[in-house]
């Protein structure tokens, strides 16, 4: 039995649409970092169509560092916050002054999320930071 051309050419792109469903972009990013006591990085995650989960873990070789992730968008209000010391709902997550950090953040789709890293103590710190979803 032979197939017209033009059913195959439907059924590849049936096969395509169905094995693609629920993938999206795949981030997978490590890199070291050096991170002076005032030093601050932020590393901008591209918005994707569809919502993702972003795993961060960042590794310091022993001074305590603070990682902080949230949307771009809301960037301004995040860094009075951080300024300030204070918390803000616009913070997806974070933790601070430890050396191993592992968060996991929510972001929603057709948003741009950034990862903050920066010193918390007064020595350089060399980080090994790593980002995936």
């Amino acid at each position: 039995m032979k197939l017209p051309l033009q059913n195959l050419v439907y059924i590849f792109f049936i096969v395509v649409g169905i094995t693609s469903i629920g993938c999206g972009p795949k981030l997978a990013s490590q890199q070291v970092l050096k991170i002076g006591p005032n030093d601050i990085r932020t590393i901008v995650l591209d918005a994707t169509e569809g919502a993702q989960t972003v795993q961060v873990s960042a590794k310091s070789d022993g001074p305590a560092i603070k990682v902080f992730v949230y949307l771009s968008e809301d960037e301004e209000e995040v860094n009075r916050a951080i300024t300030l010391g204070s918390s803000s709902e616009k913070i997806i997550a974070s933790m601070v002054d430890v050396a191993e950090i592992k968060l996991s953040a929510s972001i929603a789709a057709n948003k741009e999320a950034s990862v903050r890293i920066q010193g918390a103590s007064s020595k350089d710190a060399n980080v090994t930071l790593t980002i995936t979803n």
